[in-house]
């Protein structure tokens, strides 16, 4: 058996992954923990890492590095994404990062994100037919379109939960000019950047925090188990009913709901409304949810190479 950890510092969270190939080859998640450290706070207007959040940062990858070692990880990868392609400051942040933690974080051009997340979504649901893999994010959204377990084509987006949020929202609850303006953006956006040629196929997968934890709040799950959402369909209506829900409520409404993740109460209406205008961007009825993306993706590279 072979172990590999993957730690992916996000827009909004910070995620650990433990994966173990077995002797016969196959490879699984073993072990996970999210942390919502928000290293994209006030990137949009500030462009840059604020200095306590950074700091929580490195607390935090102190912690996994160790608990790497005490799982007996035999290789140990550290990603960026968004935040770091966007900070005016990433230079010296990736530089404190690795002076206070010994660890170097490797950033993830857009491809390569694209790649590692359509490869964890399809590869764990055993998916091979033609389909969109939806990845939303904080800072950022992927739609990527492959066959085979190989990415045919990729759009990226800089439009993410957090972001958007940000941006769009000034008012709890978000306003019904709020939401509109919001929606018709991240729509204009898509219709913009949708490749020439391309036509959404019968199967769509979701992967990131937004989608999950919809899936979560809608099979009414008192403590997130990614072995039940793992799989789950989520049909068109039950989205739209659900953020529906979410935006006449308060933020302090949103965290009872969302209790097993109520930092993420806030950004959870701009990541429903990316998920929702996929959909319909590509007419699709319905998404399956995977708790696997990038870090399975980057796992499964390391361990079958």
């Amino acid at each position: 058996m072979k172990r590999c950890s993957v730690i992916d510092i996000g827009t909004n969270s910070l995620l650990y992954l433990m994966t173990e190939r077995s002797d016969a080859g196959n490879i699984n998640p073993i072990y996970q923990e999210l942390y919502n450290v928000r290293l994209g706070k006030g990137l949009g207007k500030n462009k840059k890492i604020e200095d306590a959040t950074l700091n929580h940062c490195i607390r935090i990858l102190h912690k996994l590095k160790h608990l790497a070692v005490k799982q007996k990880a035999e290789k140990l990868i550290v990603t960026g994404t968004e935040v770091f392609r966007k900070a005016e400051n990433r230079e010296q942040s990736l530089h404190r990062i690795e002076t206070e933690t010994g660890l170097k974080v490797r950033i993830l051009s857009h491809q390569e994100e694209a790649e590692a997340s359509f490869l964890g979504a399809v590869k764990r649901n055993m998916i091979k037919e033609e389909c969109w893999v939806a990845d939303v994010g904080g800072g950022s959204s992927e739609i990527i379109f492959g066959q085979d377990y190989q990415v045919i084509d990729y759009i990226s987006f800089p439009l993410g939960a957090v972001s958007l949020t940000e941006e769009f929202f000034n008012t709890d609850p978000p306003s019904p000019g709020e939401i509109s303006s919001l929606q018709n953006k991240v729509i204009s956006d898509f219709r913009k950047s949708a490749l020439p040629g391309w036509i959404p196929p019968r199967i769509l997968i979701g992967v990131g925090g937004t989608i999950t934890t919809t899936a979560a709040i809608y099979y009414k799950l008192k403590q997130y188990d990614p072995n039940i959402i793992q799989g789950k369909v989520l049909k068109f209506s039950h989205i739209d009913a659900l953020l529906e829900r979410l935006g006449r409520v308060s933020e302090k409404e949103r965290k009872k709901i969302i209790n097993f993740d109520p930092q993420r109460a806030d950004i959870i209406i701009a990541g429903m409304i990316i998920v929702r205008s996929i959909m319909e961007l590509g007419n699709f009825n319905s998404i399956i949810i995977s708790d696997s993306g990038l870090r399975f993706g980057l796992a499964v590279q390391e361990l079958t190479s």
